[in-house]
């Protein structure tokens, strides 16, 4: 059990960090306080239940690297920039043209 929960703990907060942020600094940053938390929560949920710690933790770095990566997925189709004209289109342009500028 301990490889895995070692590897868990390498893996899981990286990947669930650069799913939220493209910036290095900030991955690192938040893979180590993702680290931090999973651990802490997996450590407390242990304490009250009759299961290895490594199993929570485990499971709730897995769980928080699904939600980032819901989180992007979801992001990403909801999110569409909007058209812009380009800055030589006129509005008397669209006028002449029969559309009506928005």
């Amino acid at each position: 059990m301990g490889v895995l929960l070692i590897f868990a703990l390498l893996v899981t907060p990286a990947a669930t960090a650069l799913q939220l942020t493209a910036r290095p600094a900030r991955a690192l940053a938040l893979s180590a306080a993702l680290a931090v938390v999973v651990t802490w929560l997996g450590l407390a949920v242990a304490y009250y239940t009759p299961y290895p710690a490594g199993f929570f933790i485990t499971t709730f770095a897995f769980a928080a690297y699904l939600l980032a990566r819901a989180w992007r997925l979801l992001a990403r189709r909801g999110v569409r920039p909007a058209r812009r004209r380009p800055s030589w289109h006129t509005a008397g342009e669209t006028a002449r043209q029969g559309v009506t500028p928005a």
